[in-house]
C-alpha cells in the first residue's frame, strides 16, 4: 500500500469518501491514485490540509505518496476496429 492509501484505510474512508471531503468526484480521485491523471497543486493541498499534514503535498505532487514515484501509468489503448467487408467489397476508407 502506499502513504495515502493507508492514511484513508486507517482513518476509516473508503476512496469515494475521501474523494468527496477533498472536493473531487471518485472517478479523478482514482485516476490519480492509479497513475492515470497527475494530480493538482490544488488537490494536493487540499489533501495535505484533510490529512493534517501526514501526507505532505509535495509528496503526493512528486508521487511517492501515490506508489508511482511521478510516473504515470501506460494506458494501453485499443485501435479501431477494422470494417468487416465481404470478400468482393471495395473499401474507399
Amino acid at each position: 500500500m502506499t502513504i495515502l492509501r493507508d492514511w484513508i484505510v486507517d482513518n476509516g474512508y473508503t476512496q469515494g469518501q475521501f474523494a468527496h471531503e477533498v472536493g473531487v468526484s471518485r472517478t479523478h480521485f482514482g485516476l490519480v491514485m492509479n497513475g492515470h491523471r497527475p494530480p493538482s497543486p490544488i488537490l494536493a493541498e487540499r489533501i495535505e490540509e484533510f490529512t493534517y499534514g501526514r501526507v505532505s503535498a509535495a509528496s503526493i505532487m512528486d508521487g511517492s505518496a501515490l506508489g508511482n514515484n511521478g510516473r504515470r501509468r501506460r494506458v494501453r489503448r485499443q485501435g479501431i476496429p477494422k470494417k468487416v467487408l465481404p470478400n468482393n467489397a471495395i473499401s474507399f476508407l
